[in-house]
């Protein structure tokens, strides 16, 4: 990727190796530089426009996308573990353990709230996880917004079947999850999602979106933890007692900083789409 311009044509989202190998041929290397008359899918082609342009494309359709997406709204995140030496009596190698959580609650007035869990590790944390998010969310009537959510559905429905006494209100959860990925992936395209770091994050992770929309936020700018699976790794570290003590302590901040980072991310995502489609949005 070196000797590769920043505007590469590989930074197309999904496109196909036929395509970039014809490009290749015609000695296009920049997606600004692709002739008019080159057939593209239509995602492809509105970045090379986002790129020659320099401008966001929004989609008439966004306003409409967002509504349901509240506010009021829940915005939830979860980490997990999955160690492949078994951290709790009954579990199996790789099984995936829900770690800790960060809920962010937007009212009808715009107040901005912030509630977080994080296991001790001593103990499976399963029961815990679910009742303290029970606890965080007991508003059954507004969205729970996510990003990408059959991760987080996946950890819900496997505590459905851990804790039958729970299911109801986990399935209420479960029932107003609202999915920011596809609204964002079908409505928006910025000419700071189609960069080098999209390799790396996916051109529309929450990572790669989060600094081209909201300038003032990076997941590069938190201190140690700053991916899933790298979440996950240090959590098992501490369960395993890898870390103790005061280096426990600063990666438990750690773990809690990244995690909330995520859904306050959601937050500032959704404000700024509101602004796209003219909107408005509460000042939280």
């Amino acid at each position: 990727m070196a000797a590769k311009p920043q505007d590469w044509t590989g930074l197309l989202y999904r496109i196909h190796p036929n395509r970039l190998a014809a490009l290749h041929a015609q000695g296009i290397e920049s997606i600004p530089d692709i002739p008019e008359d080159f057939k593209l899918p239509e995602k492809q082609a509105l970045a090379l426009d986002c790129l020659a342009s320099g401008e966001i494309w929004v989609s008439e359709d966004l306003a409409d996308a967002l509504r349901a997406l509240g506010p009021p709204a829940y915005y939830m995140d979860f980490e997990t573990m999955a160690p492949g030496i078994p951290a709790y009596v009954g579990t199996r190698p790789y099984e995936t353990v829900p770690s800790q959580f960060s809920v962010h609650y937007i009212d009808e007035d715009g107040v901005l709230t912030h509630t977080a869990y994080l296991a001790e590790g001593d103990v499976h944390p399963g029961r815990e996880f679910a009742e303290e998010l029970i606890a965080a969310m007991d508003r059954t009537d507004v969205p729970v917004v996510v990003y990408n959510e059959s991760f987080e559905l996946g950890v819900l429905g496997a505590l459905c079947e851990m804790f039958p006494d729970l299911a109801e209100d986990l399935g209420a959860i479960m029932k107003n999850v609202v999915d920011l990925l596809p609204v964002v992936r079908d409505h928006v395209c910025h000419p700071g999602f189609i960069t080098k770091r999209s390799l790396d994050a996916g051109t529309y992770s929450i990572k790669n979106v989060l600094p081209a929309l909201v300038p003032s936020m990076s997941y590069a700018d938190l201190d140690g933890v700053a991916e899933g699976g790298e979440a996950s790794r240090v959590f098992a570290a501490i369960v395993h007692g890898v870390y103790t003590g005061r280096e426990a302590d600063d990666y438990r901040q750690q773990l809690l900083d990244y995690c909330e980072q995520d859904t306050l991310a959601m937050v500032e995502i959704q404000k700024v789409l509101l602004t796209l489609c003219g909107s408005g949005g509460p000042a939280a």
